[in-house]
């Protein structure tokens, strides 16, 4: 089972979509709020500040392997890496997200359903990136649930 929040989340749906494409285990991945599609153009650009990770373009060329080119954001896209091999894929994600927009979580998950691979977004109204933080907020509590009934499943299908 994969989980990340943010970066995290990006690495952990990249990680187990590219471990499933070579028959491994990955029985889930819970996302929270991570990048889905480096290529979207309503989100970060992407362009040469050499060894910069900057929000200004220097990340996405920096985890692209210092390449702007279409098929180098594919390739660190998790949503260029959807097949019908892909994990039972669950998104936390809040809709006024103001890093990572919120369609990004569900472009992923239509393309999911598409491959008619198992999936749910869970789409906290009104919330910013990093719904969950504060252990007693709603969002936090709903994060928890979640988490515990993904790995309470009996059938990974």
């Amino acid at each position: 089972h994969f989980v990340g929040g943010s970066a995290g989340g990006h690495l952990a749906l990249l990680g187990a979509y590219k471990l499933r494409q070579n028959h491994s285990n990955v029985r889930s991945v819970f996302n929270l709020y991570g990048v889905t599609d480096w290529t979207d153009p309503k989100f970060l650009s992407c362009k040469d500040q050499g060894e910069s990770t900057s929000y200004q373009g220097g990340l996405a060329y920096v985890l692209a392997n210092r390449s702007c080119a279409q098929e180098a954001l594919e390739a660190i896209s998790p949503l260029y890496q959807v097949t019908s091999a892909s994990p039972l894929t669950v998104t936390f994600h809040g809709t006024l997200d103001s890093l990572v927009p919120f369609h990004q979580a569900k472009r992923l998950h239509d393309k999911l359903d598409e491959v008619g691979v198992r999936n749910v977004l869970v789409p906290v109204e009104t919330y910013d990136h990093v719904p969950e933080i504060g252990y007693h907020g709603i969002p936090a509590q709903m994060h928890r649930y979640i988490f515990e009934r993904i790995l309470a499943l009996e059938d990974w299908g």
